[in-house]
């Protein structure tokens, strides 16, 4: 099932990611994009074990004001995903999208407020 869920969840990213205005695919091309099943202690430092996706690195807005510190990647956690849709495969493909979008928000600077203002929380 953790290979079916992966192979899904790339699937939905790269579709997700080609459904994206122009605009925003080309500002996001230096993001980095992984999955892992959930977040694994000692690369995930300090992030909850029930996290569906995780943005870290420097944002756009950050990388106008002085060099990357840290470049910029998203990471979805796919079984929590799973787990949080109630293992349904409409609200999987449903949250992989509403995640991956969450993240990009945070690198394109937009804060929690911002991003529940948008639908994105």
């Amino acid at each position: 099932m953790e290979n079916f869920l992966r192979r899904l969840t790339l699937h939905n990213v790269r579709n997700t990611l080609l459904r994206l205005p122009f605009e925003i695919r080309s500002q996001i091309s230096s993001i980095t994009f992984y999955v892992f099943p959930s977040p694994i202690p000692n690369i995930h430092k300090g992030v909850s074990q029930d996290t569906l996706g995780l943005f870290q690195g420097t944002t756009m807005l950050e990388s106008f004001q002085c060099p990357m510190d840290q470049p910029p990647s998203i990471t979805l956690f796919f079984i929590n995903i799973w787990n949080y849709a109630d293992q349904n495969l409409r609200r999987f493909h449903k949250e992989v999208a509403l995640t991956l979008h969450h993240e990009i928000g945070h690198y394109l600077g937009l804060d929690e407020l911002d991003l529940s203002d948008r639908g994105l929380a």
